[in-house]
């Protein structure tokens, strides 16, 4: 039942299902030409923090000479959409915004020299602290764009020259959930493949400050349509170990899409969704898109 509905969505979307048997051999190749493409991530630790952001940015992948593609990118935007840590900032700056309007309509109706003085006092003070409040959400805003961006380079140089014609490492995501850490990486099947076939990925990674992650994600190619492939990824296990220990890993769910330009070896869209829980028992959810601007829309806004 479930294998049905997925093959309903998929003809209503206009993918080819059933190609003849058709062979199509799956390849990342070099990008000389420069595309802009924007990433979007949101990252939540339950009952502690919450970010989401988007960067717009110019990508081509180069191939070294080692053989392997060499990913360059060129931030041209950061954009801060949500942050828990900013939220309770603001709400604290509109109670006082609130407070201050109260103040300059009790300034206006006093008119007893002393009250008026008085009021006036409150209503400095209240001034002064919603600029305070103001000039703190400026920083905090500023300090979390740098990091994003900070990261962004940081993850460039770890993973930057790591990919080749059948694995394409990209260097999200990028906000923080702990010392753990699911690294973004599509592999593509060492031969030809027919829609419907499947192929698989394990990957064992050390993450850094004594962290280090297991995957198994299992890959189907869904269907072919305009010369544009799309593959289907679901998380088969997700492991954690720290100093040597590992971690209890809870209810983990994870899918994922990306289409790719056949002809041209070219990562069009990428689509991610993954949660689960440590032993703390708080879930953890990542949501993640890159696509090409021009080659897929962006989800309105909830």
């Amino acid at each position: 039942m479930r294998w049905f509905v997925v093959v309903v969505a998929l003809v209503a979307s206009g993918w080819v299902l059933a190609d003849g048997g058709e062979r199509h051999e799956l390849r990342f190749k070099p990008q000389q030409k420069e595309k802009r493409y924007v990433y979007r991530e949101r990252i939540r630790k339950e009952g502690e923090s919450d970010l989401e952001f988007r960067v717009a940015m110019k990508v081509r992948w180069e191939q070294n000479k080692q053989g392997r593609l060499q990913m360059g990118l060129k931030t041209e935007k950061v954009e801060l959409l949500y942050s828990s840590d900013l939220e309770e900032i603001r709400r604290l700056r509109d109670m006082l915004g609130r407070k201050e309007k109260a103040a300059q309509d009790r300034l206006k109706q006093e008119t007893d020299p002393l009250e008026k003085r008085a009021a006036k006092q409150v209503l400095q003070e209240l001034q002064r602290r919603r600029k305070i409040a103001e000039a703190h959400e400026k920083i905090v805003k500023d300090t979390i764009i740098s990091t994003i961006r900070s990261r962004l380079a940081d993850e460039l140089r770890r993973s930057g020259s790591k990919s080749e014609e059948t694995l394409l490492v990209l260097p999200f995501p990028l906000g923080e959930m702990g010392g753990e850490r699911v690294p973004l990486r599509l592999r593509l099947p060492s031969k030809a493949v027919a829609v419907g076939d499947e192929w698989s990925d394990e990957v064992e990674q050390d993450l850094g400050n004594d962290w280090s992650v297991e995957i198994t994600l299992a890959y189907r190619l869904a269907g072919v349509k305009d010369g544009k492939a799309k593959v289907v990824i679901t998380l088969k296990k997700l492991g954690f170990t720290q100093k040597g220990e590992e971690k209890e890993v809870k209810d983990a769910k994870g899918s994922a899409t990306f289409v790719l330009d056949v002809a041209a070896g070219r990562l069009l869209s990428f689509e991610w969704s993954l949660s689960y829980r440590l032993g703390d028992g708080k879930e953890r959810t990542l949501t993640a898109r890159f696509y090409e601007v021009g080659q897929a829309k962006e989800q309105p806004e909830k």
